[in-house]
């Protein structure tokens, strides 16, 4: 890590970044008012998030169905962290969808973590892991399926019409 960070090409990267700071080169788009776009960098930041086909799945331990829930679980992490970056310019708190989609990112996370656990187990055990160790794999099976209940109360509330609705006004 030290080489590449004393590395040519990164201090070369680093002083493009400070000729760019000493003087800003902006778009047209740029020059103008950030605030008077929010309503269009939000809804790209939202644009098919409830179209992503994790939000269909009813298999979660599925290979597909895991995939799935994995690629939801990024575009949520970018949806959030487009939103965070567009919050000072929000004349009402976005907290509470942030929230939402933070809590939601949590529950598809804690599935993945508890699914590639079980995973790891099978890789390991010769023998089933069930006949090994019955005690962990049954409180797996528990906490995955907890995690999964939890993961679709949360889905199923933001996917109802008035759910929708709601992520729809957002970028009014």
């Amino acid at each position: 890590m030290e080489e590449a960070l004393k590395g040519r090409r990164y201090l070369k990267v680093l002083a493009q970044l400070q000729g760019w700071l000493r003087q800003p080169q902006l778009t047209p788009l740029g020059q103008q008012p950030m605030r008077a776009w929010w309503g269009e960098f939000c809804q790209t930041a939202l644009n098919d998030l409830l179209l992503e086909p994790g939000w269909q799945v009813d298999q979660p331990y599925a290979p597909l169905g895991q995939q799935q829930l994995h690629q939801l679980r990024k575009r949520l992490k970018r949806c959030r962290y487009s939103l965070t970056n567009l919050e000072p310019l929000r004349p009402e708190p976005l907290a509470p969808w942030l929230e939402r989609l933070r809590a939601m990112q949590q529950h598809l996370g804690d599935l993945n973590d508890l699914q590639l656990l079980d995973q790891a187990l099978q890789r390991q055990f010769h023998e089933s892991p069930d006949r090994i160790a019955p005690c962990l794999c049954s409180l797996l099976a528990e906490a995955r399926d907890q995690a999964w209940l939890r993961w679709r109360s949360e889905a199923e509330t933001l996917l109802t019409p008035a759910g929708r609705a709601a992520l729809h006004r957002l970028p009014l």
